[in-house]
């Protein structure tokens, strides 16, 4: 805790009571959680003050916050409720607790003090009851396997790639009053660029075959059924593997597949 911030009254009745138990200043630190220098500066106020009474911080001077602990505990209790509401939001929806206090300033409160931080949402795929459903019910038909049975499983997927070059995340500095449109600062995207889909297995022995699609080209039943007909005895064989295990696809699960 830096030398400018004082101590609240809780934590130097605290500081006090472990001193007259006898404890010291190194281990009252690491107990009330602050520095030894805090704790050493209270000692000394409590003993020039006669050892009877508890000092009190002095009253500091500056215009007193304009975020107090009410409104606080309102701000975060409507931050854990959503979480993707801004700063800005909050006010807009908080006219009477927030009208005199700056978007800036309810943003800096969220992330310095509530310890809010800003950050993009983690991406999940979106299950439907009936996901979730089949996820529960594959867990517990295999929940009895033993380690030497997973390493006979054949694991396989595809995936789609996109061939461009262009980049939607590029980061620019560009001077005040320049167009933002000017080649120099601006990235060259394909508006429908050509994709190719990949796909592959693996197993606990080794990775099977690679198969590339031809260009722009998906998969169906037919196509995925002449891809295992032509690799998937050969994969078994690298892999050392007798189970083989593929996603819910419509291509996978089409009746001449199973």
């Amino acid at each position: 805790m830096g030398s400018g911030k004082e101590l609240g009254r809780d934590t130097i009745v605290a500081i006090i009571t472990l001193y007259k138990e006898g404890y010291k200043c190194k281990d009252i630190a690491t107990r009330v959680g602050i520095g030894v220098r805090q704790v050493q500066k209270w000692i000394k106020k409590f003993r020039d003050g006669g050892g009877e009474d508890i000092p009190t911080p002095k009253p500091r001077s500056g215009r007193p916050r304009k975020i107090q602990n009410r409104t606080s505990k309102g701000m975060k209790r409507q931050m854990d409720k959503n979480p993707t509401v801004t700063g800005r939001k909050l006010k807009e929806n908080n006219p009477a607790l927030l009208q005199d206090v700056s978007v800036r300033c309810i943003s800096d409160h969220l992330l310095k003090d509530l310890q809010y931080r800003s950050c993009c949402a983690k991406v999940l795929p979106l299950l439907s009851v009936k996901n979730v459903r089949d996820r529960i019910a594959f867990s517990k038909k295999y929940k009895d396997w033993t380690l030497e049975d997973r390493e006979q499983v054949l694991w396989s997927d595809e995936s789609t790639f996109v061939v461009s070059s262009g980049c939607r995340s590029k980061r620019v500095r560009r001077p005040k009053g320049s167009d933002p449109n000017g080649p120099r600062y601006t990235a060259k995207v394909v508006k429908h660029a050509p994709s190719v889909m990949v796909w592959g297995c693996f197993a606990f022995g080794g990775v099977g075959n690679l198969v590339f699609f031809e260009k722009n080209e998906s998969v169906n039943q037919h196509s995925y059924f002449e891809l295992l007909c032509d690799n998937l005895p050969e994969s078994f064989e690298k892999c050392n593997a007798s189970w083989f295990m593929q996603d819910g696809a419509p291509a996978h699960t089409a009746r001449s597949i199973i």
